[in-house]
């Protein structure tokens, strides 16, 4: 595990975090409309997958955690 990104770093991870999840909850809600096949639920995926690549690129890992219902 790696320390928490602190200054101008620190910006950059909120950011690309930020970016991340809400990628993340886009690509569920167009899940949820429409079949895997669907062009929108396609692009939702790649948009994604390139928040996660410019996460893991400067981080060199990726965690999600989720709780709740």
């Amino acid at each position: 595990m790696t320390e928490p990104t602190t200054g101008a770093d620190g910006g950059f991870l909120r950011h690309a975090g930020r970016a991340f999840l809400g990628n993340l909850y886009a690509a569920l809600r167009s899940l949820r409309l429409y079949p895997v096949e669907n062009v929108a639920v396609q692009r939702s995926f790649d948009e994604l997958e390139g928040a996660a690549r410019e996460l893991f690129k400067a981080e060199g890992v990726i965690e999600v955690r989720v709780a709740g219902d």
